[in-house]
C-alpha cells in the first residue's frame, strides 16, 4: 500500500514537471501576451516560447516593447518544444523555422508563410498529431529528422527543394502521397524509411544520390524506377519493401550495394542494365518470389549466359573472379561453365531462394553452402573431381572428406559420411531423416553472430518432431553423440540389402506455385499441392 501511494504521488510530480516542460521558456529578452521573444537585431525578433494555456494562438507580425516596434521574423529554437498548443497561426513576416522549433508538440496543422526559406533540423520531429503542412517555394533544403514520426498524410515538395536530408520523413506512417520533387538532387539516408502507407514514389530525374535505407520498410510501395541520374543503389535502400513488384533499373545506374532489395518478397523479375558494373553481396537476399534475372548482353562484367536466370561474372574481376555465379534466384539453372558459387568474399548467392532442383556441373569445384535455401532435389554431374551425390542421396558430398556439403528436401545420409554440414532448417515438411552411417557423423555447428553462439543446422522444432532413423544396433551410439542426441525421436531400421532409401516416407505435403517452383507454404492465388502418396491438386488461396 505504501509503495502504491508513493508511486501515485511520483506520477503526479512527473505530470507537473511535464506540464512545466510544456511551457518552458528558454532565454528571451521580453514577453508580450504570454509570448516571449529574443532579439535578433535592433528591428527583428524570434519567438522564444509561450507560457499561456490556450490551445490556439496567433503570432503577431509586429510586437511592441518599451516603445519600440519589432518585426517577428523567426520561430526560435525549441520555442514550442513539447507544447500542447494544437493550432498556431504564423504571420507572413516569418522566414525561418529554427531547429527543434515544434518538436513533439501537439500541433495538428500549420500553414507556413510563403516567405519561409529555412526549416531547421528536427523542427517538427515526432509531432505525432501533425497531419497537414505546406512547404513554401523558397525552401531549398529539408533537414535531418524535420518531419520524422509526424502524422502527415500527403506532402508537396516544391521545385526549389534540392535536398532531403537523413530521416526527414522517417516513420511518417500515414504518408501515402509525395508530390513535386522535380528539383531534388539528393535523398538522404532513411529519408522515407518506415513510411508504411507510401504506395508510389517517383524518384525525380534530377536525383543523383539516394542514401542508405532511404525507402526501407515502405511495405506498401509497389513499383519504382531508378533513373539514370542515380549512379548507386545504396545498401538497404528498398529493404523490407515486401509488396514491391516492379523495379526498373535504368541504363546509367552503375552500382548495386549490399542487401539493396533485402526481403522484397513480391519482386519476381529483375533486369541488370549494361551500365551496372559493380554488384556487392546479397543484393536480392530473401526475395522469395524472384524467378527471373536477366543481364544486358552489352554488360562488360556480368551476364546471364544460357538463359540461366542468374548473374554470372564475365571477367576476371578482383571481387568476383571469372565464371562465378554471383546472384541466383528460384528459376536459376547453374550453367555448365560455372566454376564457383558466391565464393570470393562471401556466400549466399541463393539465400532465401526456393529451387525445385539443382544440378552441380562437373566444372564447378568451389562453392559455399546453399545456406537458408530450399532445394527440392539435388545432384552432381559425373566427372566432378571435388563433389558427388553418391547413392543418389540428393545431397552434395565433398568427395575427399566424405562430408555432406549441401542437402535437399529428399536427402538421406549414406553410410560412409563422416561429417554433415548441410542446412536442414528450410525443410519444415520433413518428418524423418534416414542415416545409413553406423558411426555417427560429426554434426557441423555454425556461428549465428547474434549472441546465440554456435548452433546446429536444424531447428528446435526439427529436433523435437523429426524422427531420426539409424542402422539397427546404432541407436545407443547416436543417443550419446553430441548433436544427434538433440533428436527426441531416434529409431532403428534394417539398413542392409536396401536398394531404395525411405526418403518418401519423410515427406508430408509439398507446395508449389503456379509456375511449378517449390514454396514453403501456400500463398495467395493458385497453388499446386503434392501429397506424400504422390497425388497432387491445384487449389486457390484467398
Amino acid at each position: 500500500m505504501v509503495l502504491t501511494m508513493k508511486y501515485f504521488f511520483l506520477r503526479i510530480i512527473l505530470a507537473l514537471l511535464t506540464s512545466q516542460v510544456a511551457t518552458m521558456i528558454y532565454a528571451y529578452d521580453f514577453k508580450v501576451d504570454n509570448i516571449s521573444y529574443t532579439k535578433l537585431n535592433e528591428t527583428k525578433v524570434a519567438v522564444a516560447g509561450y507560457s499561456g494555456n490556450d490551445n490556439e494562438i496567433t503570432i503577431p507580425k509586429f510586437v511592441e516593447y518599451n516603445g519600440k516596434k519589432y518585426l517577428v521574423s523567426a520561430i526560435g529554437k525549441e520555442a514550442f518544444y513539447y507544447s500542447r498548443i494544437s493550432n498556431i497561426t504564423l504571420p507572413e513576416s516569418i522566414n525561418t523555422i529554427e531547429e527543434y522549433a515544434f518538436r513533439e508538440s501537439s500541433i495538428t496543422a500549420i500553414d507556413l508563410p510563403e516567405n519561409v526559406i529555412s526549416i531547421g533540423h528536427h523542427a517538427f520531429l515526432w509531432c505525432r498529431k501533425l497531419k497537414k503542412i505546406n512547404i513554401p517555394e523558397g525552401i531549398t533544403f529539408i533537414g535531418g529528422q524535420t518531419f520524422e514520426g509526424c502524422a502527415i498524410e500527403d506532402i508537396n515538395i516544391p521545385e526549389s527543394v534540392k535536398s532531403i536530408d537523413f530521416n526527414a520523413f522517417k516513420n511518417c506512417k500515414n504518408l501515402h502521397t509525395v508530390l513535386g520533387m522535380s528539383g531534388i538532387s539528393s535523398i538522404g539516408e532513411e529519408a522515407f524509411c518506415g513510411c508504411e502507407n507510401l504506395k508510389s514514389f517517383n524518384i525525380p530525374t534530377a536525383a543523383e544520390t539516394i542514401g542508405k535505407a532511404a525507402f526501407k520498410d515502405c511495405v506498401s510501395l509497389t513499383s519504382i524506377v531508378i533513373p539514370p541520374s542515380v549512379k548507386t543503389i545504396a545498401e538497404y535502400t528498398f529493404s523490407g519493401c515486401s509488396n514491391l513488384k516492379n523495379v526498373e533499373i535504368s541504363e546509367g545506374v552503375q552500382r548495386l550495394e549490399h542487401e539493396a532489395f533485402y526481403r522484397c518478397e513480391s519482386l519476381s523479375e529483375i533486369f541488370i542494365p549494361a551500365s551496372l558494373i559493380d554488384i556487392y553481396l546479397l543484393p536480392f537476399e530473401y526475395c522469395s518470389n524472384l524467378s527471373s534475372i536477366k543481364v544486358s548482353e552489352n554488360n562488360p562484367k556480368f551476364d546471364s549466359r544460357d538463359n540461366c536466370n542468374a548473374i554470372m561474372s564475365s571477367t576476371d574481376d578482383f571481387f568476383w573472379g571469372k565464371d562465378n555465379l554471383v546472384v541466383g534466384c528460384n528459376g536459376t539453372i547453374i550453367p555448365s561453365s560455372t566454376k564457383k558459387i558466391a565464393y570470393n568474399n562471401g556466400w549466399g548467392a541463393f539465400i532465401g531462394c526456393s529451387l525445385a532442383s539443382v544440378i552441380i556441373p562437373r566444372e564447378l569445384t568451389q562453392l559455399q553452402s546453399f545456406r537458408e535455401c530450399y532445394i527440392g532435389e539435388i545432384s552432381v554431374e559425373d566427372g566432378n573431381t571435388v563433389y558427388d551425390s553418391r547413392n543418389n542421396c540428393n545431397a552434395i558430398v565433398e568427395t575427399k572428406s566424405n562430408t555432406i556439403h549441401t542437402v535437399s528436401s529428399k536427402t538421406f545420409i549414406p553410410q560412409d559420411i563422416v561429417k554433415v554440414q548441410g542446412d536442414f532448417r528450410p525443410y519444415t515438411e520433413m518428418n524423418c531423416l534416414y542415416c545409413y552411417a553406423s558411426t555417427p557423423p560429426e554434426l557441423q555447428l555454425y556461428w549465428t553472430g547474434n549472441g546465440q553462439n554456435y548452433v546446429y543446422y536444424f531447428t528446435d522444432e526439427q529436433f523435437q518432431n523429426m524422427t531420426l532413423y539409424v542402422p539397427k544396433g546404432c541407436k545407443s551410439a547416436y543417443d550419446q553423440t553430441k548433436g544427434w542426441n538433440n533428436f527426441w525421436n531416434i529409431k532403428e531400421f534394417d539398413a542392409t540389402g536396401i536398394n531404395e532409401p525411405f526418403v518418401d516416407n519423410c515427406m508430408e505435403t509439398l507446395y508449389y506455385d503456379i509456375r511449378g517452383i517449390q514454396i514453403k507454404s501456400p500463398r495467395k492465388g493458385f497453388n499446386i499441392i503434392k501429397k506424400g502418396d504422390g497425388t497432387s491438386k491445384k487449389v486457390f488461396v484467398k
